[in-house]
């Protein structure tokens, strides 16, 4: 098997900001601390979003310095603001909302979800799931036995992503593959489109489980 390339690609923030010692009530107008809702943004877009925490003051804790949307509401009171976080966007576009403003609302699931290389990966893609045992061929072109252990949008810098490019094949989601019988140093990033990962349940194609152990000591 033809040995494929591979490359190193940049990673994945965190998707919300700390919440220890947040300020503020747990609840407020119907709402809670955490709480996944729709909302609309300070341009009119509608998007999956959370509660990060309430204030009567949109000037305290980390979300000093966001703007409060919309600025002004004829008959919406401004005795509580919720402090909302997008799925899938960097802190930096958080935005306080009024509780009792139609800005936001129960959540529906039919908002968009952002995508500035902070979404949440999900936990199935296409015909694989995390934790699904599947055979992968690694860098050195062999076939092995592994599990798919997470997905991303952007894989992180700490594994080789398999291959580097690929005609045809989409780039828009990869899954992390931890082969058996191997040290997680060893992890790969496979694009899900790729034919270099199979969901076939077989023993592995090409080495035992204690002939990849006794390999690893001397590294692939």
């Amino acid at each position: 098997v033809a040995l494929l390339s591979f490359v190193v690609i940049g990673g994945v923030g965190d998707a919300l900001a700390a919440k220890q010692e947040l300020p503020g009530p747990a609840a407020a107008g119907g709402y809670v601390r955490g709480q996944r809702v729709d909302a609309t943004d300070q341009v009119g877009n509608s998007y999956t979003a959370r509660i990060v925490y309430f204030s009567d003051n949109p000037s305290v804790g980390t979300g000093s310095g966001h703007p409060v949307i919309p600025a002004t509401e004829p008959g919406v009171a401004d005795d509580m603001f919720a402090y909302i976080h997008f799925e899938g966007w960097e802190s930096r576009w958080d935005e306080w909302h009024r509780v009792a403003s139609p800005t936001i609302h129960a959540y529906t699931g039919t908002a968009a979800v952002g995508h500035d290389g902070e979404e949440p990966p999900p936990d199935a893609y296409g015909e694989y799931r995390k934790g699904q045992v599947v055979e992968a061929v690694d860098l050195m072109g062999h076939w092995y036995k592994g599990r798919i252990i997470d997905f991303a949008f952007e894989p992180n810098t700490d594994h080789y992503v398999i291959p580097a490019s690929e005609p045809g094949v989409s780039d828009d989601m990869y899954a992390l593959i931890h082969f058996k019988g191997w040290d997680s140093s060893f992890d790969e990033w496979h694009r899900a489109a790729s034919p270099t990962l199979h969901p076939k349940t077989a023993e592995e194609t090409a080495g035992s489980i204690s002939k990849a152990r006794s390999e690893e000591a001397g590294g692939r």
